[in-house]
């Protein structure tokens, strides 16, 4: 008896070659492993539902503080940043942190910026501390 390959078969129940049976028996490992992974398989959200939360809140916030309103760093030009002039992490004061309000959040520590502005004070951090468009975050509270 002959496997469909054309080689000697011999496995009388299946009527399989050794080369078509070792195949069969790794295609059916590899299906296995690829249903056990999958099973598993879970993609990591980028934000937690807190965070979504935040930004959600936070976009509709910054768009209202900016409207209409001119760039700090290059007055002829339009807002279109927000700069947050302590960072955007942990709480400025324990005022901000008993009423649970974020350095996010925080309008007392935003810039209106347009967006060159907003590069100009990233490329120049010490200038931009010496003028008054960043605070120094040493003084945060975690």
């Amino acid at each position: 008896m002959f496997c469909l390959c054309g080689n000697p078969s011999e496995n009388e129940e299946t009527g399989d070659c050794a080369s078509c049976g070792a195949n069969k028996r790794k295609a059916a490992r590899n299906a296995s492993k690829k249903a056990e992974a999958l099973k598993f398989k879970r993609r990591i959200p980028k934000f937690s539902k807190k965070r979504l939360k935040e930004n959600t809140e936070y976009n509709r916030e910054s768009r209202k503080f900016i409207e209409g309103k001119q760039c700090a760093v290059f007055p002829e030009l339009k807002a279109t940043d927000v700069h947050h002039m302590k960072g955007r992490i942990g709480y400025a004061d324990q005022w901000a942190r008993e009423n649970h309000v974020t350095l996010l959040m925080d309008q007392r520590y935003w810039l209106p910026v347009s967006r060159p502005g907003h590069s100009k004070i990233e490329l120049n951090p010490r200038w931009a501390r010496e003028i008054g468009f960043s605070i120094e975050r040493s003084e945060i509270m975690k």
